[in-house]
């Protein structure tokens, strides 16, 4: 399983998160494997880079969803997101890393499909809400 997260400074330590929400279910990985400039067609650069603490999280368990009741995919995404639920949505709103609710839609019915390929390459927060207002809020990454 791949995911790309982008290094943002030069010459200081960062922290990265790699999210694999929904796409490990019942895999036991005993490796992870880290590429560096890992793009086609660039050649490497010589740069040293240096990682540690590399850690897994349990997932917080905030949600008032049970975990199978709603899917957000493909994760990341480059133009189209989809949304299936088990009960019907009553709303999406997609909101930036600053908070900015960036689109709303009000789809009342199990399944929903938004296009986010206007949205700037980043971090997004999906706020779902159903019929009976318990909202889920699910993180995706738009390249």
């Amino acid at each position: 399983i791949e995911v790309d997260v982008n290094t943002t400074v030069m010459d200081e330590w960062e922290t990265l998160t790699y999210d694999f929400t929904g796409q490990t279910a019942g895999t036991d990985f005993v490796r992870v494997v880290v590429f560096f400039e890992f793009i086609d067609g660039l050649p490497g650069d010589g740069s040293t880079y240096y990682y540690d603490d590399i850690m897994i999280a349990e997932p917080l368990g905030t949600s008032e969803f049970d975990t199978r009741d709603v899917v957000v995919y493909p994760n990341p995404a480059t133009d189209i997101i989809n949304i299936q639920a088990t009960t019907e949505i009553s709303e999406v709103r997609i909101v930036s890393v600053t908070g900015q609710v960036v689109a709303r839609e009000l789809p009342n019915q199990l399944n929903a499909q938004l296009n986010i390929e206007s949205f700037t390459t980043g971090v997004y927060f999906v706020e779902i809400t159903d019929e009976t207002g318990r909202k889920e809020t699910v993180r995706i990454i738009k390249k």
